[in-house]
């Protein structure tokens, strides 16, 4: 005898730590996919903040050539988002600080 316990008082025992232990490693495995779930949005809401930088600084590119035509505000429908676009974030500093040379 282990412990004082007959062996058949060892077998709910050792059933109720296997199904502890059961539990855990599944809630653990929950908590891994919640946790790889909300990396992955991260990621995608980082993309999103990067193409959403990216018009602007056209935009203000664009500003900085025609800053007359931007006093008569055109109406929109929808807002397209492209994930990727002609000049980067470099091209866009320099052409701004070009315009705002020649003003």
């Amino acid at each position: 005898m282990l412990l004082g316990l007959p062996w058949f008082a060892w077998i709910p025992i050792v059933a109720i730590i296997g199904g502890l232990i059961t539990e855990h490693q599944k809630n653990k495995m929950k908590m891994m996919q919640m946790q790889r779930d909300s990396n992955q949005e991260t990621d995608d809401l980082r993309k999103v903040i990067h193409n959403l930088k990216s018009r602007v600084e056209n935009l203000e590119a664009i500003a900085a050539q025609s800053p007359e035509e931007m006093k008569n505000p055109v109406s929109v429908g929808e807002i397209e988002i492209k994930d990727e676009y002609d000049m980067s974030k470099d091209e866009n500093r320099k052409t701004v600080s070009r315009m705002a040379g020649k003003s």
